[in-house]
């Protein structure tokens, strides 16, 4: 079998190395592009097809990632406001054996809890700071300042949400 190569030169009975089956393999591939429509151009590049599956792969992860992203950020909020009432019930309990009593003014706490005025809600950017009452005498609520929320309350020490989430 004889297959004539660009130069002129005719390739014949090859000894079997590896540098004759890369030339051969060469010629076949000269060959091939010689009769096939687009010539013997090296693909470049990506397709539209393989650029558009990877935009919609990319889509459908962040579809999944970003409102699961959303519900974590809700759950620490709501566990540091939670905190911050737990903060706060602490201070209230240390005050009343040295007062005689619990305080409806947060801003009492301050000897206990320094800072105990400013915490604030992380839920919600302005809002006030976290509401105390004394429904009777040796007990006391804190409460969420932000109105309609499921951050719960503690009630003489014990959180309204014990046993949920």
């Amino acid at each position: 079998m004889q297959i004539r190569m660009r130069h002129s030169r005719i390739v014949s009975g090859l000894p079997p190395s590896s540098s004759a089956i890369r030339r051969g393999s060469l010629v076949i591939w000269q060959v091939i592009c010689l009769h096939s429509l687009r010539g013997c151009r090296m693909k470049k590049g990506f397709t539209l097809i393989e650029l558009m599956v990877v935009v919609v792969i990319i889509g459908v992860l962040s579809a999944i990632a970003i409102p699961k992203f959303a519900s974590v950020q809700d759950q620490a909020r709501r566990a540091a406001c939670r905190g911050n009432m737990r903060t706060l019930a602490t201070a209230e309990a240390i005050y009343f054996p040295l007062n005689n009593t619990f305080t409806s003014s947060i801003g009492n706490l301050d000897q206990i809890q320094e800072n105990a005025s400013f915490i604030r809600c992380p839920s919600r950017t302005g809002a006030g700071p976290y509401s105390l009452s004394i429904p009777v005498f040796d007990e006391y609520i804190v409460n969420c300042p932000v109105p309609g929320s499921v951050h719960g309350s503690v009630e003489t020490g014990v959180t309204s949400w014990q046993g949920s989430d």
